[in-house]
């Protein structure tokens, strides 16, 4: 289990091992508050950065896909088909959006499709601070990773 606080300097990344080391995710907690307090919701962000990628293609397609996708959790990807600038069911949390791994939608695997071992099976409500509940009770690597500020402890 791993509780994040609403702080806009933390955030939890992953990434496989033995793998290429620009293809990561990254979870966030986004709270309505601070510089945050135009968001249309709270919740658990997950995004899927791969550092070869390009913010020039958003086929979503394992060649041309984003440096940097929010996975968002109505499975609509709707910022990548410019349909709005994010809604109330993009971010995970609670009821409504309480898992995130290989068989979901939208789902964890890397863009070449395959299991990245990232497993959540529980994500608290939106909070101060959120808790996820891995596959096991741990997430499959912790890495330092060049984007985030701080790792969660």
């Amino acid at each position: 289990m791993h509780s994040s606080r609403a702080d806009p300097n933390i955030a939890f990344g992953t990434r496989a091992k033995d793998r290429n080391v620009n293809e990561y995710f990254i979870l966030e907690n986004r709270q309505e508050s601070g510089r945050d307090a135009a968001l249309p919701d709270a919740g658990l962000a997950i995004w899927h950065v791969d550092q070869l990628g390009s913010n020039n293609n958003e086929q979503m397609t394992p060649g041309q896909h984003y440096e940097c996708s929010l996975e968002q959790a109505d499975n609509r990807f709707d910022l990548e088909h410019a349909a709005d600038s994010g809604d109330v069911w993009d971010l995970y949390g609670g009821a409504t959006a309480p898992k995130f791994g290989a068989a979901t939608a939208p789902n964890s695997k890397w863009w070449d499709r395959t299991a990245s071992g990232l497993e959540i099976e529980q994500i608290a409500a939106p909070g101060a601070t959120m808790t996820v509940t891995t596959r096991g009770g741990v997430l499959p690597t912790v890495a330092p990773i060049p984007a985030i500020v701080g790792l969660l402890t």
